[in-house]
Formats: C-alpha cells, sequence, structure tokens
C-alpha cells in the first residue's frame, strides 16, 4: 500500500516523531555514510559537517563518515550535538573520542556487497525536526504499528495541516481514512509526504 499525504509546512513538525523510531529507506551499492546523505537524501555538505555531530551505525559511533560503508539491513542514526558527557563522549572526531576507542565503528570488514537494499534510518531532536520534509518527500517505508500509533497520538493536531491524501494513487476523504486506516491489518506501507 501506497500513502501520499500532501500537508501544509506546519504539518512538518508532527511527522518528525516518526523519525525518532526509524523508517526505512533505499540504498544503492553500498555508499558510504556521507555519499548516502549527501547524495540519496540530498542534505546539504555544511549541514552534514555542521549540524549532524553525532552518528551511530549499527550502535556503534562513526567519526568518519567518508569510510563507513553502509548495507542491506543496516541501521543509521543521527542527532546534533548532544548536551552533557554522553554528547562529548559520542561526538563524531571529538575531543574524548579516543575514549571510546573500542567501541566506535573503525573499518568496514564483513561488509556484504549489494545492488541493492535497505536501510533504517533513525533522526533525532534537531535534524528529525530539519530534514522530516526532505526525508518524507523523498519516500520511505514504514511499519504498520509504527504508523498507526501515529496516527492515533496525532490525529486531531494533524488533521488541520492536511490537505489532501491518496492511497495507492487514488484521493480519499482524510477524515475517513484515518478512522478506516487505524484497524487495518497491513504489515508495512509506503509512505511519502509532501510540504508546501
Amino acid at each position: 500500500m501506497k500513502i501520499h499525504i500532501i500537508a501544509a509546512e506546519a504539518g512538518v513538525f508532527f511527522f518528525s516523531s516518526l523519525l525518532n523510531c526509524g523508517v526505512t529507506v533505499k540504498i544503492y551499492g553500498n555508499p558510504s555514510v556521507k555519499n548516502f546523505l549527501s547524495k540519496n537524501i540530498k542534505i546539504k555538505k555544511d549541514y552534514i559537517s555542521d549540524r549532524i555531530q553525532t552518528l551511530f551505525l549499527n550502535s556503534k559511533p562513526i567519526d568518519n563518515i567518508d569510510n563507513a560503508l553502509l548495507e542491506n539491513g543496516a541501521t543509521l542514526a543521527l542527532s546534533a550535538a548532544m548536551p552533557g558527557t554522553a554528547g562529548a563522549l559520542f561526538r563524531k572526531r571529538g575531543r574524548y573520542s579516543a575514549m571510546r576507542k573500542q567501541i566506535t565503528y573503525t573499518n568496514n570488514i564483513g561488509v556484504k556487497k549489494n545492488k541493492e537494499g535497505k536501510i533504517i534510518l533513525k533522526l533525532f531532536n534537531m535534524p528529525a525536526k530539519e530534514l522530516a520534509d526532505i526525508i518524507f518527500e523523498r519516500g520511505v517505508s514504514i511499519e504498520n504499528e509504527t504508523l498507526i500509533l501515529f496516527l492515533k497520538n496525532y490525529q486531531k493536531g494533524l488533521l488541520p495541516h492536511i490537505r489532501s491524501i491518496y492511497l495507492d494513487c487514488k484521493k480519499k476523504d482524510k477524515k475517513i481514512f484515518f478512522n478506516k486506516y487505524l484497524i487495518s491489518d497491513l504489515q508495512a506501507i509506503n509512505l511519502k509526504a509532501t510540504f508546501s
């Protein structure tokens, strides 16, 4: 099932919460984290270098985004600078990065080559809010249970911002869609959202 939501720009705020849970996006080949973010997701290079300060690939902190390669099934998590000791410790190429040398992502040994695959992308704090429009306009896959919980939690706040909803390319009444979708039994869906 494909869902395309067209919403006002103010609706981006609600979608950012889905990025905390994680969304599935396609990859082609084994791109480096830097190439994936700049070329696939289309995030500006200065945003990647200046704003995204903490990155985890399969739960390991990354210092070198040029050399860390993605493979099918990987999980990539991004955050702005986090506060406190944890923020200082996990910041890419930070002052204290030597203290976590044993858990830092250092090489690509064992990365399985793939022509095409999928990864789970998670964003936290400011990047989740600032990049939600770019990510959802590109299109993602999301677990049905996660989407149902999202719709239940944000229905009242989100509905006024939605201009139209398309289900498999057919326009649907947004209130009827919300009520019917909340009882569907789908496993996963493709979600795209456009904001203007």
